[in-house]
């Protein structure tokens, strides 16, 4: 009876290419936000319940894919930790721009010195 409830629904959403997986009794859980790591725990607490995949972002994933992401970090800290390494970028492109006048610099007065030390040896 869920069945022919949910199909033609399916039918006629983004989600069709799922109607081969309703072939018995399913639970289709919708969320509005993808989170597979809070599913996969709720699941945990079902367990008459079987995973078989979700769509996430518009992308079918499989179990394993759902377990997969559910392992990566959250979108707000990777925005994080991109937006300090881009901040490091600067000072580090500065420091290394200003290492090779000050190194070309101290050679110079290096070499400077020795010219003079040789020429003061001379006379």
């Amino acid at each position: 009876a869920l069945s022919q409830i949910m199909r033609p629904v399916l039918a006629q959403s983004k989600l069709r290419e799922l109607l081969p997986l309703f072939v018995c009794r399913n639970v289709l859980l919708v969320s509005a936000e993808p989170r597979a790591r809070e599913l996969l725990r709720a699941l945990r607490g079902a367990p008459q319940l079987t995973l078989l995949g979700a769509v996430i972002d518009d992308t079918i994933l499989s179990r394993r894919g759902v377990e997969s992401l559910a392992q990566l970090p959250s979108l707000e800290l990777s925005q994080a930790q991109t937006a300090a390494a881009l901040s490091l970028l600067p000072s580090q492109t500065s420091s290394l721009l200003q290492q090779g006048p000050a190194r070309l610099t101290a050679l110079l007065d290096e070499h400077a010195r020795r010219l003079r030390g040789r020429s003061a040896g001379n006379h």
